[in-house]
């Protein structure tokens, strides 16, 4: 799902950088990067870029797992920041992406994670046990891939329209409908890994659940 270096004009890659410097300074406002969280955001950041490193490229972008769901559920309002660490260092060290596109990247990778944390927030309280933190977490897995592709079909939308690019079209709908499968797996994916975080490690999750999520590793 990276945008290529030179696939946007320059007003959105300003646009982009501008979100993005705006959410990251709001994440860290809401929550400050302590000693303890620097494993956690270290780890899942790492996981986020290995996991975008196998692609397939579709016109002006790429599929590839997201795990944006898992990791907004996992690191909480730090979940922008992984998405940009890691974004950046794929972008210099492998050439998946730009830097010039880096901005708009992170949006598409990082506000569906944000949203994903917002929502768990909001539901996970309320769950009784590991099973349908489960299930919460593969709904939330597939919503926040159509979240990906919808963020990327519109900046590329965009672009089309500006650059007088009508190729950037079927790109679109070759993303759309490359992501439906794609959907699929995150569920089961980001599902999986929810039910056997809360039952064996709840104490990754404590940092942004709180002792909540102890009370449902518990439950049997």
């Amino acid at each position: 799902m990276h945008i290529a270096e030179g696939a946007l004009p320059l007003s959105e890659c300003i646009v982009g950088y501008l979100i993005t410097a705006i959410i990251i300074g709001l994440a860290l406002k809401y929550r400050k990067i302590t000693l303890e969280d620097v494993p956690r955001l270290a780890l899942f950041t790492a996981i986020f870029f290995v996991a975008s490193l196998i692609h397939m490229n579709v016109g002006p972008s790429s599929v590839h797992l997201l795990l944006s769901g898992l990791i907004g559920m996992i690191l909480g309002p730090h979940a922008f920041i992984a998405a940009f660490i890691a974004l950046f260092l794929q972008a210099v060290l492998v050439g998946f992406g730009g830097i010039s596109t880096l901005g708009v990247n992170t949006i598409d990778m990082g506000l569906p994670a944000l949203i994903a944390w917002i929502i768990a927030s909001r539901v996970l309280p309320k769950l009784r046990d590991a099973k349908q933190v489960a299930i919460l977490g593969a709904a939330i897995g597939a919503i926040s891939v159509l979240l990906v592709v919808a963020l990327t079909v519109s900046w590329l939308y965009v672009a089309a329209m500006i650059l007088h690019r009508p190729s950037y079209i079927a790109a679109c709908v070759s993303l759309a409908l490359f992501h439906l499968p794609v959907a699929a797996a995150e569920a089961v994916v980001t599902g999986t890994v929810m039910y056997a975080l809360t039952i064996a490690k709840p104490d990754v999750l404590t940092p942004v659940y709180g002792s909540h999520i102890l009370r449902i590793a518990r439950v049997r």
